[in-house]
């Protein structure tokens, strides 16, 4: 995957927090998907590449996404709701 600088960088969307220097986020996103794939970035802050490498030793699960599942964090959903009452003023 490439990513090149965009309005999402400006925004603080969560792409701005993958680079070379943090790459973290993308293994754990990675691993979740398929624990045999390593995630190699390089290049710049804001124009960079990540490759897949597949690999035959599993990838232990990161603390952050360990963390996610016992706090109940990645079984949540959305849930309808009502309006909220607003008086214009």
């Amino acid at each position: 995957m490439t990513v090149h600088r965009s309005p999402a960088h400006d925004d603080g969307a969560w792409i701005s927090l993958c680079s070379p220097d943090s790459g973290q986020p993308l293994q754990a996103i990675t691993t979740a998907v398929d624990p045999h794939l390593l995630v190699h970035v390089s290049g710049t802050s804001t124009e960079w590449t990540a490759e897949l490498v597949e690999t035959d030793a599993i990838a232990p699960e990161l603390p952050e996404v360990q963390i996610a599942k016992v706090s109940g964090g990645s079984t949540f959903r959305f849930q309808p709701r009502k309006s909220l009452p607003l008086t214009v003023v």
